[in-house]
């Protein structure tokens, strides 16, 4: 529940905007159709303004993930827990799925393969 709480605050912030704007959307509809020029007015400045107040709090939520996110990477590379950066493993992970896809088209041999990878 609490692991990778960094990323869980960041969806939330994603998932808060977009509920935001479906229902200033649903809203502004339902009071549409109301007839009064004054519900329609007042539903067109919620349609506007609900997602931008929406936005603005997605953002500094998400921020907030992201700074924990941030933190947390901070304090595993001072401890010694991960020797690589997790940018360096995602493309060495990028180059080992480009090599094996030549690989398997017949672009590159086995022996080419295994020579790149092993530099």
């Amino acid at each position: 529940m609490y692991k990778n709480i960094g990323e869980k605050i960041k969806t939330v912030a994603v998932i808060v905007m977009v509920l935001t704007i479906l229902s200033a959307a649903a809203n502004m509809l339902m009071t549409f159709d109301s007839g009064s020029d004054e519900e329609e007015i007042i539903s067109i400045v919620v349609f506007v303004l609900s997602p931008l107040l929406g936005w603005l709090a997605s953002v500094t939520l998400y921020g907030f993930g992201e700074l924990i996110c941030k933190a947390t990477a901070i304090e595993r590379n001072t401890r010694g827990e991960i020797t690589v950066s997790e940018t360096q493993n995602k493309l060495q992970q990028e180059r080992q799925e480009t090599l094996e896809n030549l690989r398997a088209q017949g672009l590159i041999s086995e022996e080419e393969y295994l020579q790149v990878l092993n530099k």
